[in-house]
C-alpha cells in the first residue's frame, strides 16, 4: 500500500490529519496526506448529494 492509499483508508478509518506517521515534509508525508485529503473532499462531495 503506498503512502497516499495509506492516508485514504486512515480518513475511512477517523484519523485525523496529525495522525499522519510519516517525518514531517517528508514526501512520504506529503503523500499520506494528499490521499487523506482526497478521502475528506470525497467525503464532503457525497454528503452534499443526498
Amino acid at each position: 500500500m503506498t503512502p497516499y492509499e495509506e492516508g485514504y483508508e486512515a480518513y475511512q478509518n477517523g484519523a485525523s490529519l496529525q495522525d499522519c506517521p510519516y517525518q514531517a515534509d517528508s514526501p512520504e508525508a506529503q503523500l499520506w496526506e494528499q490521499g487523506w485529503e482526497e478521502g475528506a473532499d470525497q467525503d464532503y462531495e457525497l454528503f452534499f448529494l443526498f
